[in-house]
């Protein structure tokens, strides 16, 4: 058997990914893209390869409480860890969007704003949103459409003032 197993992949409330991978045979560089692990460390216990990865998290994600309807929206979620600012961050997730879903976002989200930002501000073509379910230490970008699964949150800092 050579098959991949997730034993762990999940973004926590902090926009942290986790990923716990494991297989018979030692993980490809391909495998590793696929997954985007990002500074994994491969180690070999009892005969099976298990490659275990922690990093920022920058890319789709269902978010049930962004959603009136009930069902989750798929939004794209950029960390800020390693960002120049905030609007750097929503110019990355706005293009990681487009380059996923083919469209343009319409409202970007965040756990709290910056001190020059207020809530319904207009920023570019988005509508910039404090959002009390969103994900820390990241900016969230989306449309008003529910869409189809991905990555589930496990559980739910932004520039300083400019």
């Amino acid at each position: 058997m050579d098959a991949v197993i997730e034993v762990v992949n999940y973004v926590d409330g902090q926009c942290i990914r986790h990923l716990h991978l494991m297989s018979n045979l030692e993980f490809e560089p391909a495998c590793m893209s696929q997954y985007a692990a990002i500074n994994g460390l491969m180690t070999r216990e009892a005969g099976v390869w298990h490659l275990r990865a922690m990093h920022p998290y920058r890319g789709a994600i269902d978010v049930p409480a962004a959603c009136v309807e009930g069902k989750a929206r798929r939004l794209v979620v950029w960390s800020l860890a390693g960002c120049a600012s905030v609007t750097r961050a929503l110019y990355d997730a706005v293009h990681e969007y487009e380059r996923l879903f083919g469209g343009r976002a319409q409202y970007a989200f965040m756990k709290k704003l910056p001190k020059a930002a207020e809530h319904g501000m207009a920023v570019g073509d988005l509508i910039l949103l404090e959002a009390d379910w969103m994900l820390e230490r990241c900016v969230a970008v989306g449309c008003k459409t529910p869409s189809p699964s991905l990555p589930q949150i496990e559980e739910h800092n932004l520039e300083k003032g400019a």
